[in-house]
């Protein structure tokens, strides 16, 4: 049975994992909770069993460092140093128990496995926006080359959490384009880029499902602000083409409405 410490960390293993678009299922153990990516590869797990007998009384998390470095495509010796740094500020040491070797931190206390969740969850959208930006700004290649690796970029998103819940909130937890409410699926977009805005302001946002959302940063897909209907390119399906001409899931609360300048200038991008 988890003591108090233990179910309050898994509570906020949860949280943080839902907030980076993560799946969770029990560990084949029965001593834990792995949480899984978007191609069912553990991104990391927390243990509350079997743990070091120092640790008998925390939680024990091991990291799949290189399923986190395909994720959110960052260097692999970054992440290792990373968490080895957490070591100095708020984890304790962990045996690596596994044939996986993977890297482990044992956490004993609230407070720290809180800051470190808010810390990994920053790591990540730090490191991951700084690959999409040198992906876009450095790319000189063929336009079919330069889809494919923004396509990568695109999957590589995954954190924002902050952005994602106040959008959510804004959005009453549905797409804007097609009213999907699978919270799961759903991901913080930019209107403008970040490269080029560098800001997580609401304004700039629009909460959409996985495919809408790449296809909105690919400019096959937009909301015309002026009259609130969706634009669909020609180039999409019949099953996109459904969407062309409906309007949009925008909040109620004026206030939170998504730029109009920058909604326009996206929507005129859309052929």
């Amino acid at each position: 049975m988890k003591n108090q410490f233990q179910a309050k960390a898994f509570a906020k293993s949860r949280e943080m994992a839902l907030g980076i678009q993560l799946s969770q299922r029990p560990h084949d153990s029965g001593s834990g909770i792995e949480f899984t990516n978007h191609l069912n590869r553990t991104v990391f797990t927390v243990y509350d069993k079997k743990l070091d007998a120092e640790n008998k009384n925390g939680i024990e998390i091991a990291f799949g460092v290189d399923n986190i470095s395909e994720e959110y495509k960052i260097d692999p010796v970054r992440i290792s140093k990373w968490l080895d740094d957490c070591l100095t500020t708020f984890a304790h040491p962990a045996k690596r128990k596994t044939s996986w070797q993977w890297q482990r931190l044992a956490f004993h206390k609230e407070s720290d496995f809180q800051s470190f969740s808010e810390e990994f969850v920053n790591f990540l959208n730090t490191e991951s926006n700084s690959f999409c930006e040198d992906v876009i700004l450095n790319d000189n290649d063929s336009d079919s080359k330069t889809d494919e690796r923004i396509l990568s970029a695109i999957w590589s998103r995954r954190g924002q959490s902050t952005f994602r819940k106040e959008l959510l909130h804004a959005y009453d937890n549905v797409c804007a384009i097609t009213g999907c409410s699978e919270i799961e699926v759903l991901e913080a977009a930019h209107i403008t880029p970040y490269k080029v805005e560098q800001t997580y302001n609401l304004a700039n946002g629009l909460i959409l499902r996985a495919d809408i959302h790449t296809l909105f940063d690919l400019s096959l897909i937009s909301i015309n602000p002026q009259s609130g209907e969706i634009v669909v390119s020609k180039k999409l399906s019949t099953d996109y083409q459904l969407l062309h001409g409906k309007l949009a899931n925008l909040p109620s609360d004026t206030t939170k409405l998504p730029d109009y300048a920058a909604l326009m200038k996206h929507c005129k991008t859309i052929n």
